[in-house]
């Protein structure tokens, strides 16, 4: 099981893109430029910006908001889009390193959804994510002011068919740093994870 959570921090790991990107206002001019010319998929992920802007039919939903996501002082890079009852969908996260440049961290994708959790000054990161019809998890998590991605909780589904009622491999951390595993059904860890609660409320500049 502890195999199983290395490679799930890998996985995620490998999906934060940690790229040097250009400055925060530069970067939304770019995006500024690509929503106004309506963009399509493959023009957007060329340029490394989320592709799933092509799937709002109304661009204009779309928009940003400068907040320290990770506690370092520094003001932090997200454009989002609206989300349920006033929750955000995070398509790209941009985390400002010393000098003033963003490094690009989360971008949604068709099997990555991410959503803003927590509140100011305890930020977190919600994310739904699927293999397969038959394997998908859900991960709360968040960054430290060093950069690192801390998964605080996640819940690992696996169904072995379209009638299985499914297994949970579900993660915890603990207060004292290390990290509680233990084997349950689906339906327990999806009440762990409707638990965990997205930010309402916040306003987004629009590009």
């Amino acid at each position: 099981m502890k195999k199983l959570f290395c490679l799930l921090v890998a996985l995620f790991l490998l999906i934060a893109n940690f790229a040097l990107a250009d400055t925060a206002e530069e970067l939304i001019a770019q995006y500024r430029e690509e929503i106004v010319a309506d963009a399509g998929w493959e023009e957007l992920d060329d340029l490394g910006l989320c592709p799933l802007i092509e799937n709002y039919e109304d661009s204009s939903v779309i928009g940003y908001l400068t907040i320290d996501l990770n506690g370092d002082g520094l003001k932090d890079l997200l454009v989002c889009a609206p989300y349920g009852e006033g929750g955000l969908e995070l398509l790209d996260v941009y985390i400002s390193d010393a000098n003033g440049n963003m490094v690009h961290y989360y971008i949604g994708s068709e099997r990555n959804f991410y959503l803003l959790g927590g509140a100011q000054g305890d930020w977190t990161i919600i994310n739904h994510y699927s293999d397969s019809a038959f394997e998908s998890g859900d991960v709360l998590e968040k960054i430290n002011a060093e950069g690192e991605i801390i998964i605080l909780e996640s819940c690992q589904y696996t169904f072995e068919s379209e009638d299985d009622a499914g297994t949970c491999e579900h993660t915890l951390l603990q207060a004292d740093g290390t990290y509680l595993f233990e084997s349950i059904t689906a339906k327990e860890g999806l009440s762990y994870a409707d638990q965990w609660t997205f930010c309402t409320g916040l306003g987004l500049e629009k590009f």
